[in-house]
């Protein structure tokens, strides 16, 4: 059984759905957009974005963690979830896919990848087919 919280993890999927945040890849923010776990540090409220000097990326900083890659621990902790990458999905061919893969490396909308977090709240068991646009519940 999971253990995430639902209600801060619906409000993630509503952000990530919301048009708000311009998409992105291989940081959690830049001037041009967000990654998928830049916008649960986003509304979570538990940190503040600074703009690193001489780079075009944004370091997430809270009171005790920072970052520009990863979910810091304590936004981990406030989604319930247990890896700082987010939820983990396996795929087709059995191998195990962090929502930084879908997100850097497959490419996945916002949309879908709001689909999928929220087939995980919902608790099904996911994979992703070869056809990276549609799940199956096993």
């Amino acid at each position: 059984m999971n253990t995430f919280n639902e209600s801060n993890m619906r409000a993630w999927i509503a952000a990530l759905r919301s048009g708000k945040y311009p998409q992105d890849q291989f940081s959690l923010h830049k001037p041009t957009g967000y990654c998928c776990l830049g916008v649960a540090c986003d509304i979570s409220g538990l940190g503040e974005w600074r703009l690193l000097s001489n780079s075009e990326l944004f370091v997430f900083e809270t009171e005790h963690d920072s970052d520009v890659s990863r979910l810091p621990d304590i936004v981990a902790e406030w989604l319930g979830i247990d890896s700082v990458f987010g939820i983990q999905i396996v795929g087709s061919d059995k191998r195990l896919m962090t929502l930084i893969t879908l997100n850097d490396d497959l490419k996945l909308s916002f949309s879908q990848i709001a689909d999928i977090i929220e087939a995980y709240v919902n608790g099904w068991n996911l994979v992703i087919t070869d056809d990276v646009g549609s799940l199956i519940e096993e």
